[in-house]
């Protein structure tokens, strides 16, 4: 060869070998593999000299030293070679792709990654969220939310999937950060964090909000079930965007930017964004697990009482006995079980998602999808860095390059060549939409005119009568509500004040008629009547059975509420409930049928002058709490959280009346039918009906 060299200065071969890149393969290629150098002289261009030796510079590499002993003879370190001949390719393809020479591993995961990623980790991370809070459940035999609880886990295993989801596509690859606990710069820090919450959680809440504002307003008259509806939600996510906020601003704190300086190098930038995003992510998760519930319980109190407030008059229950009762009753706080699942699960789900913002889980999961593939090794860094110490890679600040472009250039063109598989293409970002749509629907919401909400009845005051099971309005002109709670205890309470009469409180007696169960009443089949002048109870006599054991008799006794024990009450009509609660001066007059079984409704009859009107009320189920006016003229129905008002006359409806999101476990008019009190959560509220 040095002969040829000599007598041929013009060859190919010395050309080839006059640059000192191609020096250097040769001397490496031929110092390192068992070939004959003057396989050189068969190649008629210095180009194909470079790309013969550049095809073979990654098996000197991993070639065993000469001289050395042991795996000269084997093809261990053959295989090794071929394997990193396939990983060099497919990152060499990667940067001619995107026209780089940087090896930057952050920059990787978002390029490579598949679209498919995101939908795969958002479907397994709402799988791994239900079942932990059904094993959780299952492990201490609790019930939570009761008979809700399979609703609540799906909708947590499907918000935290849609949220993994969001997360994923919505952010991009971030720079490598480190933990840093400095005081310095803190305050920016904090403020970019809280801000970014702000933002982000805006991004949910607003267009939910417009959209519930549009809806409300094409579909007419607000009603307050609906004002609740809306309002209350609303300020309630506010107290939940507010916990996320705080989290975000404390992970941002934690968060600093990492030294790209020269001295910088992959591995250290990876160990310094592992320890920042896991305890980032870890304060993060615990910020918002500890304020969460309570931010949105404070949320959805305040909002109560000015709801309230602005519905209900200026009078209100106690503020804070008022919240403290909101954390008590919540069901996040039913038990301790409850109250770990309600701070874990959303610390941890939130925690994993402020992971995915980061550069290292990300990278960590394209590790783990590439090296399924085969398309890179498991332990790239580590890699990489081998590569770096056998000459073929060298390091530049925080990135990887190829010690030699032809390299690169020439694993690429071979790969492009063989029309192997390219990387992903890379994603532009779209993400634009959401704030452009959240534009047009604020826009919208903004012109449309907001109708008249205000109610048709005026409102008066809170009392704290507790759980209330049974309650009558009593004469007219008394200002006086009698209520019976679950203890069999009659209360009077004063209409004008709010204040329970003192020296009238006292516990009904056991009847002998019927079995009264210690310390609550009877729900099924509910035997008992609050009218003007006492509690009605109905019982069927239990002597008087027919042979097939079917009751012949019914009679009724009532408790007189300035009495002490049970007497008979021959006015009243066996089995007219409805009819029972009208004044006994017009019950020969007034005949009322509940039609329960096909439409729900209510035929109405004047026997004296023949009167008569019939009114349905389309209800899905059979009311269980209802009341009659002495005068026969006005019903109120509770369904759940609300109640609906109907006047005979003409069937006339008042709008639905909002009562807090707590059932109504009690409820009357007075003998007109101009005073309405309801019984929900403790809380008796009387209101004037503008019929």
């Amino acid at each position: 060869m040095y002969a040829h060299l000599r007598a041929n200065p013009g060859s190919p071969m010395a050309a080839a070998l006059s640059t000192p890149l191609a020096l250097a393969l040769t001397r490496t290629v031929y110092s390192s593999c068992d070939r004959d150098p003057n396989e050189l002289l068969d190649f008629d261009s210095s180009h194909a000299v470079e790309d013969h030796l550049l095809d073979h510079i990654i098996t000197a590499a991993y070639a065993p030293a000469p001289g050395s002993s042991g795996q000269r003879n084997t093809d261990e370190w053959q295989r090794s070679a071929k394997q990193a001949e396939v990983y060099l390719t497919y990152l060499a393809t990667y940067l001619h792709r995107y026209r780089e020479r940087d090896l930057v591993w952050w920059l990787m995961s978002w390029r490579l990654s598949s679209r498919f990623t995101g939908f795969a980790l958002g479907i397994a991370v709402g799988l791994l969220a239900a079942f932990t809070m059904i094993g959780g459940m299952s492990l201490t035999g609790t019930e939570f939310y009761g008979s809700d609880g399979p609703a609540v886990v799906m909708m947590i295993g499907f918000g935290s999937a849609i949220l993994t989801m969001i997360v994923w596509y919505a952010v991009p690859g971030e720079s490598p950060g480190s933990l840093s606990l400095r005081r310095h710069g803190s305050l920016g820090r904090l403020g970019k964090g809280f801000a970014t919450g702000l933002r982000l959680t805006a991004i949910l809440i607003v267009p939910v909000g417009a959209a519930g504002t549009v809806v409300l307003v094409f579909s007419g008259k607000w009603t307050e079930p609906d004002l609740a509806g809306y309002f209350m939600p609303v300020v309630a996510a506010c107290g939940a965007a507010l916990a996320i906020s705080l989290a975000l601003a404390v992970h941002a704190w934690l968060d600093a930017p990492s030294d790209h300086s020269k001295k910088a190098s992959p591995p250290g930038l990876l160990h310094q964004d592992r320890t920042s995003s896991l305890a980032g992510a870890l304060a993060a998760g615990a910020v918002l697990g500890a304020s969460a519930a309570p931010l949105t319980i404070l949320g959805w109190s305040a909002a109560f009482i000015v709801f309230s407030g602005l519905t209900y008059g200026p009078a209100a229950p106690s503020a804070a006995g008022f919240i403290t009762e909101r954390f008590h009753s919540n069901a996040a706080y039913s038990s301790e079980t409850a109250g770990v699942i309600s701070t874990l699960l959303p610390a941890a789900v939130f925690a994993l998602l402020v992971l995915l913002t980061r550069a290292w889980p990300r990278f960590l999961l394209l590790r783990l999808t590439l090296a399924t593939r085969g398309k890179l090794p498991w332990n790239l860094i580590r890699f990489l860095s081998d590569a770096r110490d056998r000459q073929l890679l060298r390091q530049s600040a925080g990135a990887y390059q190829f010690r030699h472009i032809r390299l690169q250039e020439r694993l690429a063109s071979r790969a492009l060549a063989q029309d192997r598989a390219l990387p992903t293409r890379v994603r532009t970002g779209r993400r634009r939409t959401i704030q452009a749509a959240t534009a047009a629907t604020l826009v919208l919401a903004g012109a449309l005119a907001v109708p008249d909400t205000s109610p048709d009845r005026s409102a008066r005051d809170f009392m704290n009568t507790g759980d209330v099971k049974y309650m009558t309005f009593g004469p007219p002109g008394t200002n006086t509500l009698i209520t019976v709670n679950e203890q069999r205890e009659v209360q009077q309470w004063n209409t004008k004040t709010g204040k329970e009469f003192t020296g009238r409180r006292k516990t009904i007696p056991y009847s002998d008629h019927w079995d009264w169960p210690e310390g609550r009443f009877e729900s099924a089949s509910d035997p008992f009547v609050a009218i003007t002048n006492g509690l009605l109870m109905f019982f069927y006599d239990s002597d008087s059975l027919d042979e097939k054991g079917d009751r012949l008799s019914f009679s009724a006794k009532i408790f007189p509420w300035n009495g002490t024990e049970w007497r008979n009450q021959p006015s009243a009509l066996p089995g007219e409930k409805l009819l029972a609660e009208i004044d006994s001066n017009r019950r020969d007059q007034l005949k009322i049928d509940w039609d329960s079984d096909s439409q729900n409704s209510i035929t109405w009859r004047d026997t004296k002058t023949g009167r008569r009107s019939h009114c349905k009320f389309h209800l899905e189920t059979s009311p269980e709490v209802w009341h009659v006016s002495d005068d026969g003229e006005h019903l109120a129905i509770a369904i759940d959280d609300y109640v609906i008002m109907r006047t005979f006359n003409g069937c006339k409806k008042l709008d639905p009346l909002w009562f807090g999101y707590h059932s109504v476990k009690s409820l009357a008019l007075s003998a007109d039918g101009s005073e309405l009190a309801v019984n929900a959560d403790g809380i008796t509220r009387l209101r004037t009906l503008d019929h």
